[in-house]
């Protein structure tokens, strides 16, 4: 089978022996990144995308939706099965709030000290 130059075969796969790439970054260089992310996304201007997510959503976009949907409910939201489920189980959706807090305390637990110099 005939390979490419950069170590692919003909449909586009890795060949034996060639290996994908440089592989995924040091954790010091994914620190970094979060470090400077954070440091050029002020409070304010954070109030500023997320109004601008708001405004989008509202105007149908499902992009917009999905990332509101992901901060305010958590890293997986209730489909709406579960949503009838804990409706029906008498559960107010305080209880789907609360999941998705929950999410994202473990995450900010899970990354607590990226933020640091």
């Amino acid at each position: 089978m005939a390979m490419t130059n950069d170590g692919r075969d003909p449909s586009g796969r890795f060949a034996p022996g060639c290996s994908g790439g440089p592989g995924r970054p040091s954790r010091s260089t994914e620190h970094a990144y979060v470090r400077v992310t954070i440091a050029g996304v002020t409070p304010e201007r954070w109030a500023k995308i997320v109004e601008r997510a708001a405004v989008d959503a509202e105007a149908g976009d499902p992009t917009a939706r999905a990332w509101l949907t992901r901060i305010l409910c958590g890293i997986t939201p209730p489909t709406p099965k579960e949503l009838a489920v804990m409706e029906a189980a008498g559960q107010s959706i305080d209880a789907m709030v609360e999941k998705g807090a929950a999410e994202r305390r473990w995450l900010l637990r899970a990354t607590d000290g990226l933020c640091e110099a």
